[in-house]
């Protein structure tokens, strides 16, 4: 097993029991000498995070284009999921941005629908290329009705929903630990 691995697993049994600081995965505390500084420094602000999601997990929504499927839509031009063929001629790339620009229309829309859909206590979004993340902060007790809410989600053709979690909320931390 590897070092990850181990890792994830002491975590998921902490995470289980109670919430946990979102410390990336390399981080490395020489001694307690290190850890009572580390508390010294910045403890009021895991106290603070700590309380704030006491009892919730994070849920992510991650939103992505399938342009087969949205290229099939019946009357879609054809250059609202692909980018032209050939060409860099003023045309060519109008039609590629005004084809971005309606995907990312489609995209923000559906993230919308998610939200509202979600009902949860905090909303994050991060958009990555073409792609959007969605992270919400709900108790823990709410996961099988998000994960049910999800399933019956209405979202516009062509958009595809990857929905994962529980997870420590570390997506809901302002400020790096270390």
């Amino acid at each position: 097993v590897s070092d990850a691995h181990q890792v994830h697993a002491v975590v998921a049994d902490i995470f289980s029991r109670s919430p946990v600081l979102p410390f990336r995965y390399s981080t490395i505390l020489v001694d307690e000498a290190e850890l009572s500084a580390l508390a010294a420094e910045r403890g009021a602000a895991f106290l603070k995070f700590l309380e704030r999601v006491a009892g919730k997990v994070q849920m992510d929504v991650r939103l992505t284009l399938d342009p087969v499927t949205a290229s099939d839509k019946p009357n879609a031009s054809e250059d609202a999921c692909t980018p032209p063929a050939g060409g860099q001629g003023s045309t060519g790339g109008r039609a590629y941005l005004e084809g971005r620009a309606k995907r990312q229309a489609l995209l923000s829309g559906a993230a919308e629908t998610c939200r509202q859909t979600a009902n949860p206590a905090e909303w994050r979004i991060q958009q990555r290329g073409e792609n959007i993340r969605c992270q919400a902060l709900i108790s823990r007790i709410e996961v099988l009705s998000f994960l049910e809410r999800m399933r019956a989600l209405k979202l516009p053709y062509g958009v595809k929903a990857a929905v994962s979690g529980p997870w420590p909320p570390a997506g809901f931390w302002e400020d790096e630990p270390r």
